[in-house]
């Protein structure tokens, strides 16, 4: 893939030798993008490795396309969000307006400075009992090219949630006394909560799968909101004010072989 890209390049591609390997500290198979970061790594590094500027040669959007394409190639069953997330590296607004996508072949995409997230932030992911986005993915894109009505109102609903989430970032930045960033986080925490319910709706609890739903339903009861990053595996984990410590939902989370992380944004 990287070869067709370098059209005026291809000549050094062909006569200069090189061998790739990696490593990656991103947990498996918790629904982190960890395939897509390492395509996109792979990008970067030829690009580096051959003095060409992944800038001169696709623009962001086209770059996470082409990603996909190779993933896809690969045989790994791939939404449309991980390499945005990877390409851009941070947190992006997604807006996959239909009439925009048939046109460009991509959505619309923001990157969104981290300095602007809320923060404390956590991540919780499973240390055994693996996700399989292969079973989220397999009927998912056949539902809604069919049209299935829970399929459509499920992803309008994703929709207008992703709206109000980064309203209420830009609140959140806003914001000047503790009282009121409190009050933005609780309703962040609905809004995660929100985001969750109907996914579990719509993929019916044996493709969520019962480790991921004790896993969701543990930070609820310590009064955070919680949604999946992904397909399933790991979920992000917004504290309401009066939420449990996070020592002690680490330790509540430990005792079902999940990890509670914190998530570093621009005030920490």
């Amino acid at each position: 893939a990287f070869q067709d890209i370098l059209h005026a390049w291809r000549d050094l591609f062909d006569s200069t030798p090189f061998r790739l390997s990696y490593d990656t500290s991103i947990p498996q198979q918790v629904g982190l993008a960890g395939s897509s970061a390492l395509v996109v790594a792979c990008f970067r590094a030829l690009s580096a490795f051959f003095c060409v500027p992944l800038s001169w040669l696709l623009p962001p959007p086209l770059l996470a396309q082409e990603v996909l394409e190779v993933e896809r190639e690969l045989g790994i069953a791939a939404g449309l969000q991980d390499r945005v997330a990877q390409v851009y590296e941070g947190c992006v607004f997604m807006d996959f307006d239909e009439s925009h996508f048939e046109r460009h072949g991509h959505g619309l995409y923001e990157a969104l400075p981290l300095s602007s997230l809320p923060s404390p932030l956590f991540l919780a992911f499973l240390e055994k009992q693996p996700s399989d986005s292969d079973l989220v993915h397999s009927n998912l894109r056949a539902r809604w090219e069919a049209r299935e009505p829970l399929v459509i109102d499920s992803m309008r609903t994703f929709m207008e949630l992703a709206d109000c989430t980064k309203a209420l970032i830009g609140a959140w930045r806003e914001a000047e006394d503790d009282a009121k960033r409190g009050s933005l986080l609780e309703q962040l925490a609905d809004v995660a909560d929100r985001n969750f319910d109907p996914r579990l709706s719509l993929l019916g609890p044996h493709v969520v799968r019962e480790c991921n739903i004790r896993m969701v339903e543990c930070v609820r009861r310590c009064n955070y909101g919680a949604k999946f990053t992904g397909s399933g595996g790991a979920i992000i984990c917004i504290p309401r004010p009066n939420a449990l410590a996070a020592e002690e939902v680490a330790a509540k989370l430990a005792e079902m072989h999940c990890r509670l992380e914190p998530i570093r944004t621009g005030e920490q």
